[in-house]
């Protein structure tokens, strides 16, 4: 009999992978999510077997909903495909009527949550993340990205331009459904306050390795303070 374990990403240091990679009996094979770059790839060769362009705000929409999981993003491109045959060019119309949120937006929904202010929406976002199996050093790590994306728009904001204007202008692009969020989270996170909370991430990320029986609770704490931070500069 062959067992498959499957686990979600684990460091060189992780007792498991090692276990995995030393015995001779046992085998531990990577697989990598698709990038950003993966996934507009694989939409532009879907489309074009069946003679479709893509128009650049449907290319960014539609990336931003499908995720790591390529079948089920193959899935969400057939049903497209199948709904724009006879036409020459698939719209941001048609992403938004035909295709679902593949990857699930609870991650995003659970950070605009949290740098809205909003730390009840974030809470009850962040125990749905956890019952669903997502790791909260995995929340933490996206918490971290999300602040590194806000900085540079940051320092734009703090330089005189409109949080609106930034947001539209943001390369990659925003997803529509989230530009008002993060309009709003622009006109809370200044540079500096978003230097502390990325410090503070860190501390927390470190504090979920040293004691890994509390990570969920320190990972919570962690965004409850931010939450509770965003609501003050917002009064």
């Amino acid at each position: 009999a062959v067992i498959i374990a499957e686990s979600g990403q684990l460091k060189p240091s992780s007792k498991l992978r090692k276990l995995f990679e030393k015995k001779p009996e046992l085998a531990a094979a990577p697989v990598y999510e698709d990038s950003a770059r993966d996934i507009q790839q694989i939409i532009r060769e879907t489309l074009q077997r069946e003679g479709l362009r893509i128009a650049p705000d449907a290319m960014a929409a539609l990336s931003e909903l499908l995720g790591a999981d390529r079948a089920a993003s193959r899935g969400e491109l057939e049903k497209l495909t199948l709904y724009c045959l006879g036409r020459e060019q698939v719209t941001l119309e048609d992403v938004r009527a035909v295709c679902g949120d593949v990857s699930g937006h609870a991650m995003g929904d659970m950070l605009d949550a949290f740098f809205t202010g909003d730390a009840k929406a974030g809470a009850h976002l962040f125990a749905s993340l956890l019952a669903e199996g997502t790791p909260a050093a995995a929340i933490l790590a996206a918490a971290s990205a999300h602040v590194a994306r806000l900085k540079p728009l940051a320092l734009l904001v703090a330089a005189g331009d409109p949080p609106a204007q930034v947001v539209k202008a943001a390369r990659p692009p925003i997803f529509f459904r989230r530009q008002p969020a993060w309009i709003r989270q622009l006109s809370v996170w200044t540079p500096e306050m978003l230097e502390t909370a990325d410090t503070g991430l860190l501390e927390a990320t470190a504090a979920t390795r040293s004691m890994p029986a509390l990570e969920a609770e320190i990972a919570e704490r962690c965004l409850l303070s931010l939450a509770v931070r965003a609501a003050r500069a917002g009064r």
